[in-house]
C-alpha cells in the first residue's frame, strides 16, 4: 500500500524544509527508490486511485526540491532528469486526485 511511502516522504521533506536540517541535495538519493516504488505500484495496480495521486505528488515534490538547475553539466543533466520524472508523476497524479475529489471521497 502506498501510505507508508507517503508518510516517509513527508518525514524526508520536513527534514529539508525546516531550517537547520538536511540540505535539499540529500533528497537526490531518493530518485532510484522513487522510480522503483512507482514501477512496483504500477505492477500491483496501486496506481489508479487518489491514494496513488497524492503519493505521486509527494514524490514529485521531493524530486523537484533537489533539482535546481545549478552546478556543472552533469549535475544539471541529473537535475533535469529528476524534474522530468517529477513532471511525469504530476501528470499522472492530476486526474487521480481530481477524480477522487469529484467523487466526494476526498476534499
Amino acid at each position: 500500500h502506498p501510505t507508508p511511502i507517503f508518510e516517509l516522504l513527508g518525514y524526508a521533506l520536513d527534514e529539508v524544509v525546516n531550517p537547520g536540517h538536511l540540505p535539499a541535495e540529500e533528497l537526490q538519493q531518493l530518485e532510484g527508490p522513487i522510480e522503483i516504488a512507482v514501477k512496483n505500484m504500477v505492477h500491483r495496480g496501486l496506481d489508479q486511485d487518489g491514494n496513488a495521486g497524492v503519493v505521486f505528488e509527494r514524490m514529485a515534490q521531493a524530486l523537484v526540491r533537489c533539482s535546481t538547475a545549478q552546478g556543472d553539466f552533469e549535475e544539471q543533466e541529473a537535475a533535469s532528469r529528476r524534474r522530468k520524472l517529477a513532471r511525469y508523476l504530476l501528470v499522472r497524479a492530476g486526474p487521480l486526485v481530481e477524480a477522487t475529489t469529484a467523487s466526494g471521497e476526498a476534499d
